[in-house]
């Protein structure tokens, strides 16, 4: 007889999937790792492997039972960055790489303390309270002591290793009296740096604190005021607002000067001509003899003061040997400006010899040479406008 056959299918088996990971306690020096698995891959799970780094550091491995749900990693780096993640393993392999944790230990750079916590100014040397320095939560390493005089650029180096603790002082020596100073100082440990700068000034010969404006000036190589960039912009500025102010009035004077030379020639010019034959006057008749050309030597920028009368615009004249008053110059229209000067019409009943012109202005002569009979002043009748 046929006898029945068991057939036995064995399931294969792969590495475990990657646990979940988190971190659950935080100290400055310590970290604590916890972990889930969620697939064993078909066989039991042997172990797992944790795995850390320091920020800019190389990975490292740690080795886990497999009973084990966390770890706990010590000896880390105060205030300091790292990251972790676990794989697990059995007898096929290793799973896959859980996500990467970032962390970081407790702990900051040190603190910076306040001045008046810190120094301690004499004649020619100050004292550092490194008490004042916090460190932070981590242990200060290292502290670099620096300074110099205000306004120079280079730093003289006093020690570059101080040893920090609650109770020393530490003394900066050489200093000049009644100077100004500027003290650097950088404190180190693991988790970083603190760099704090502090301006003080030494005490005089007296023991005796500078005031600002009695400090002694001994900065060798320092620019002096005037060739500071600011000053000399400002110069240059204020020159060029000068010239242009006074390349503004020049201009001005000069348009001003040429506008009324131009008009009183224009005056002049308008008196000859109406000096005509036909009217009976010339310049000889009213200047006796002398031309009117002695009015265009003269100019309102040249003209003396006091060498003619002063006469309104629309004063008139009566020739010598005239009686009749002549009537007044009509007023000016609405468009006319009260300082044009214009001739008055003729009258009908007054001969020509009667015209007025604004425009002459007559210097009084005296006498004649030669003894001749003196000129004879016109009588000058004023109307006003």
């Amino acid at each position: 007889p046929n006898t029945p056959t068991s057939c036995h299918r064995s399931l294969p088996t792969v590495p475990p999937a990657p646990p979940l990971v988190y971190v659950s306690d935080v100290t400055a020096s310590t970290l604590t790792v916890r972990w889930r698995s969620t697939s064993t891959g078909g066989a039991p799970i042997l172990g797992y492997y944790l795995h850390k780094k320091r920020e800019f550091g190389e990975w490292q491995r740690v080795e886990v039972p497999e009973d084990a749900d966390s770890y706990t990693l010590t000896g880390l780096q105060c205030g300091t960055r790292y990251q972790v993640y676990v794989t697990a393993f059995n007898h096929v392999g290793a799973s896959q790489p859980s996500d990467a944790i970032p962390t970081k230990t407790l702990g900051r750079e040190p603190i910076v303390p306040a001045q008046s916590s810190l120094l301690r100014v004499n004649v020619t040397s100050i004292s550092l309270n490194l008490a004042a320095w916090l460190d932070g939560g981590c242990p200060i390493t290292s502290m670099v002591v620096e300074y110099k005089e205000r306004d120079m650029s280079s730093w003289t180096l006093v020690s570059n290793h101080v040893r920090w603790d609650n109770t020393s002082e530490f003394l900066v020596l050489d200093l000049k009296p009644a100077h100004h100073y500027t003290l650097r100082v950088t404190a180190h440990n693991s988790a970083g740096s603190s760099v704090a700068t502090y301006p003080f000034t030494t005490l005089t010969h007296l023991g005796a604190t500078l005031s600002p404006e009695l400090m002694v000036h001994d900065r060798a190589g320092a620019v002096p005021w005037y060739l500071d960039s600011h000053v000399l912009v400002a110069v240059v500025v204020a020159c060029i607002l000068v010239l242009l102010a006074v390349c503004v009035a020049v201009a001005y004077t000069c348009r001003r000067t040429n506008t009324h030379t131009q008009t009183y020639k224009a005056e002049v010019n308008h008196v000859h001509n109406d000096l005509t034959p036909d009217s009976g006057l010339t310049s000889e008749t009213l200047l006796g003899g002398r031309s009117l050309e002695i009015l265009e030597a003269y100019t309102p920028s040249t003209l003396p003061l006091g060498s003619y009368d002063e006469i309104s615009p629309y004063a008139t004249f009566r020739m010598p040997g005239e009686t009749k008053t002549p009537p007044p110059p009509p007023l000016p229209s609405r468009g006319e400006l009260p300082g044009t000067l214009k001739p008055s019409l003729p009258q009908p009943d007054v001969s020509l010899a009667e015209s007025t012109y604004s425009r002459v202005k007559r210097k009084c002569s005296a006498s004649q040479d030669g003894g001749e009979t003196p000129y004879q002043e016109p009588h000058c009748v004023l109307h006003p406008c």
